[in-house]
């Protein structure tokens, strides 16, 4: 082919282009012969002489898509409600494949006049370039764009509903969720607004199309399901059943934002059901710390960490609990030292009290920080404990000091 610019018959040349787009959106068969001309016929009407076509390509071009999506669209409208979803998804599917090829048959006018003609964060700042309704976009971010402005903003209610509608079954235990289908219809609403598509500095990047159709819907529904389920359990187990059960539905439904939601909203859906199941009750839940501290129960104590773990007042109050718990055990093992024996049974219990009670923050705190602090605290506690009404000086420097003494070999 002729690499030089020359007169083009533009309606000719693209009635043969507009004949392969359309197999190209539809994953119609498009041989090799065929792929390559309509290419050489993108860069022909780009270099045309004596003025290019590429204005007038990416409109007729851009009508064909929007023409083609509101065929779609009408499909969609006609389906039942039975079948939106799954039907939708299949339209999806083929034409988020067919736009990516037709963006590699624009490659030419995507890398020379698109790209070239992009603003930067320069631009921005000093005022040299504006967005405009009339601005090119690469032919793939166009077809995304108009999937969401001529399809997704006109069905989303009717999606949303049922993808919600489907994400409460699979929370209720229904094996017949369409697992697959429903991710890749809210992956739609993620992929139509690809963020390395967006303008720089465009203030609109700060909230995506997906979590203003999808997401906010879903948080909210989200607290809806599990303040009702915080509800139910309450009323009907203990503290310690309730723990176990909220802990086994936020690993389900972590799970389950991580087989139907985009990575973004994982956090945010964490936040929603701890602050639902946990946050909301915290008072019954620091209500029976002591209880369990005093039974030690450690089964507890942990389900009772992972759940507080998130909220530090809640945190800091079981570990105030626990400091208090092992300072009166402490002090209730060096109560009654005998005379004789008393440096060799001060050392020795507390020795017995710090060993048993950091193995318990191993296991139970998972030798968090602010538990070993407790320990420390606590132990320093017993160790500089004054008797009151007796002598005012701490015993323990001179009971340490004998039992030192006792086991320094006499020569």
């Amino acid at each position: 082919m002729s690499l030089k610019p020359r007169a083009v018959d533009f309606d000719k040349t693209w009635s043969g282009l507009k004949s392969t787009i359309q197999g190209v959106v539809t994953l119609s068969k498009v041989n090799r012969t065929e792929w390559n001309d309509r290419f050489t016929d993108v860069y022909t009407l780009c270099v045309a002489s004596p003025e290019p076509y590429t204005n007038q390509l990416y409109q007729q071009t851009r009508q064909f898509l929007i023409e083609h999506v509101q065929q779609l669209l009408a499909q969609i409208q006609e389906e039942e409600k039975s079948g939106l979803l799954r039907r939708y998804h299949e339209m999806w599917l083929k034409y988020s494949q067919g736009v990516d090829f037709l963006n590699k048959l624009y490659s030419y006018l995507n890398q020379q006049h698109v790209k070239k003609g992009k603003c930067t964060e320069a631009d921005l700042t000093y005022g040299i370039f504006t967005d405009s309704p009339t601005r090119m976009i690469e032919m793939g971010e166009l077809g995304l764009e108009l999937w969401r402005t001529e399809m997704l903003e006109k069905v989303q209610q009717s999606l949303v509903d049922l993808v919600l509608e489907g994400i409460r079954k699979d929370r209720q235990g229904t094996t017949s969720v369409q697992t697959t289908v429903i991710n890749g219809v809210i992956n739609s609403f993620v992929l139509v607004e690809d963020p390395k598509f967006k303008l720089p500095g465009d203030p609109s990047s700060s909230i995506t199309f997906y979590e203003r159709a999808f997401e906010e819907r879903f948080l909210k529904d989200t607290a809806l399901y599990y303040h009702q389920e915080a509800n139910k359990l309450i009323s009907t187990s203990s503290v310690s059943e309730y723990m176990d059960r909220v802990i086994h539905k936020l690993n389900e439904e972590d799970m389950r934002a991580r087989r139907y939601l985009h990575p973004s909203s994982y956090t945010k859906v964490e936040a929603e059901c701890h602050k639902c199941l946990v946050a909301d009750h915290l008072p019954m839940l620091i209500g029976e710390c002591s209880n369990m501290v005093e039974g030690d129960r450690r089964k507890d104590l942990a389900d009772m960490y992972c759940l507080l773990k998130p909220l530090p007042p809640g945190l800091s109050v079981l570990a105030d609990t626990y400091e208090s718990f092992i300072k009166r055990v402490g002090l209730t093992a060096l109560s009654n030292l005998k005379p004789d024996t008393a440096h060799l049974d001060f050392v020795e219990n507390v020795i017995i009290v710090h060993k048993k009670y950091k193995e318990i923050v191993s296991s139970v705190f998972k030798s968090d920080q602010l538990f070993l602090s407790t320990l420390d605290k606590a132990c320093t506690s017993i160790i500089n404990h004054k008797v009151p009404g007796q002598r005012s000086t701490c015993r323990s420097p001179e009971l340490v000091t004998k039992y030192s003494y006792a086991y320094i070999p006499t020569r």
